[in-house]
C-alpha cells in the first residue's frame, strides 16, 4: 500500500486526521458519560488519542520538514451512549488495522516501536470500550 515514503508520509497525515477525530468523539463520549469508572476509562483513552496525536504530527514533521496541516472537521456523535460505544469500538480496531499498514510498510525500527506502541494501545482501548458497552448493554452499573 506504501510504496514510497511519500504514500507513508501521506498514510502518517492520515493517521493524524483519524486520531484528531478521536480526540474529539472521546471528548464528546465524556459528556454522554454518567458512571465514575466509564470516565476514568475514556479519560484514560483520551489521553492516549491525545498522545498519539503528538506522536504522528512529530514523525510527520521528522519525516516531511514541515508541520502537518489540522483540518477543523466537526465530528457526527451517535445520539445514544451505548452508540457511540459501538461506533468507538469499531473505530479503534478500524485504526489498529491500519497502524498495522503502516508498519509493515517500513523498516525503520524507531518507527516500527512507535506503530507498535500505538497498535497494543488501539487494541486495549477497543477491549476496555467492549467492556463498557457490555456493561451498559445489560444494564449493570458495577463491574
Amino acid at each position: 500500500m506504501f510504496a514510497c515514503s511519500r504514500e507513508f508520509a501521506e498514510g502518517i497525515k492520515k493517521a493524524i486526521a483519524g486520531e484528531a477525530e478521536a480526540i474529539q468523539f472521546y471528548r464528546r463520549l465524556l459528556q454522554m458519560t454518567r458512571q465514575r469508572e466509564d470516565r476514568e476509562i475514556i479519560s484514560g483513552i483520551l489521553e492516549d488519542e491525545q498522545r498519539h496525536h503528538r506522536t504522528f504530527c512529530s514523525l510527520y514533521q521528522s519525516l516531511t520538514g514541515m508541520r502537518p496541516e489540522m483540518g477543523r472537521g466537526e465530528t457526527e456523535m451517535p445520539e445514544s451512549y451505548l452508540d457511540a460505544l459501538f461506533e468507538a469500538v469499531e473505530d479503534e480496531v478500524e485504526a489498529a488495522d491500519f497502524y498495522s499498514e503502516l508498519y509493515v510498510a517500513t523498516q525503520d525500527f524507531t518507527i516500527r516501536d512507535l506503530l507498535f506502541a500505538i497498535i497494543n494501545d488501539e487494541l486495549g482501548h477497543a477491549s476496555l470500550l467492549n467492556l463498557l458497552y457490555a456493561k451498559s448493554a445489560c444494564g449493570r452499573r458495577d463491574y
